[in-house]
């Protein structure tokens, strides 16, 4: 208890602590007490050494925007500055539309976190005559998943989302925000939504098992040898044959193989491979973009039109 009383628990940085379970997958703690400083301690104890010095609050200060004080970011500048029009999903008399389908978002702050919308505002487009910019056939949900990231570094899924989605919908909301951010030319968004995605199929509790609209929803809508399709291809391999990690049906399992033939392939050489060397997901940073790779996909998109290549 000396290290508590020296005022160590309030200086030391907290950070999840991960552990590989048995069946090959991490297991993510988010309590103090998993770590090892604090692993002899129970909340309880910790907390009342906290109150008995005083320590009633984060010491820390709270970081509204973290994502305005990022290396390389421009501070409350990307606030200032005219701002433009964005259009999102389909007109409003659909049944599905979101009441937050036009946004009017600083030129400045779209144009440092999204090539493809700085793109569609400088350069000689419809959209810069306009001064806006539409987006039909994107999701009004999942954008103003990332206009909360732009702000404040993070998103939060209100239960309203859940509530909103047409029925049959199995897609990953965290997949869907990847492919935005795949569009928008936004590696940081991507990795974001990676991360959730990642966490939510294998540390999460209760975890979410993937369903086959996932993996179709991934072929679909991301290029061949994707970071999305790399998970998803790894985790139907891993737990091919665990019921409670795959959702559906032989048949609809049977169609996925059919229609995506590189997952098959993947499927037969893992089965026909030694148990101990067969293939596991990995950490979520595996999947992971680089910004490099972006740069490229960036020059192609600004090449004579804005459009967003189907796949």
């Amino acid at each position: 208890m000396e290290k508590i009383a020296a005022g160590y628990s309030a200086l030391m940085t907290f950070t999840p602590y991960t552990e590989r379970n048995p069946y090959g997958t991490f297991d993510q703690y988010q309590t103090i007490s998993s770590s090892s400083e604090y692993a002899n301690l129970s909340l309880e104890e910790l907390r009342l050494e906290d109150y008995k010095h005083g320590r009633t609050e984060d010491p820390r200060p709270i970081n509204v925007f973290p994502n305005m004080n990022r290396e390389g970011h421009f501070s409350f500048d990307l606030l200032r500055g005219p701002g433009i029009e964005i259009c999102v999903g389909v007109s409003s008399s659909s049944a599905h539309t979101s009441t937050h389908d036009v946004w009017c978002l600083p030129r400045r702050l779209i144009s440092h976190f999204s090539p493809f919308l700085k793109a569609a505002h400088e350069r000689d487009f419809k959209e810069r005559q306009e001064s806006r910019i539409k987006l039909p056939e994107d999701d009004a949900r999942v954008f103003d998943l990332f206009v909360q990231w732009m702000y404040y570094g993070e998103y939060a899924i209100a239960s309203a989302f859940a509530e909103s989605q047409r029925p049959g919908d199995r897609v990953s909301i965290h997949a869907r925000c990847w492919t935005l951010g795949d569009k928008l030319l936004c590696t940081d968004f991507k990795n974001y939504a990676m991360g959730h995605l990642h966490r939510q199929h294998t540390t999460a509790f209760p975890r979410r098992p993937v369903t086959t609209q996932d993996v179709n929803y991934a072929c679909e809508n991301s290029v061949a040898n994707s970071k999305l399709r790399k998970f998803y291809f790894a985790f139907v391999i891993e737990h091919f044959d665990n019921l409670d990690r795959l959702q559906g049906s032989t048949e609809e399992w049977d169609e996925v193989w059919l229609a995506h033939a590189d997952l098959r392939l993947l499927l037969l050489q893992n089965l026909r491979t030694a148990v101990e060397e067969r293939a596991t997901v990995g950490n979520d940073t595996d999947y992971f973009d680089r910004y490099d790779a972006l740069v490229a996909s960036s020059e192609e998109h600004s090449q004579g039109t804005i459009t967003h290549p189907s796949v």
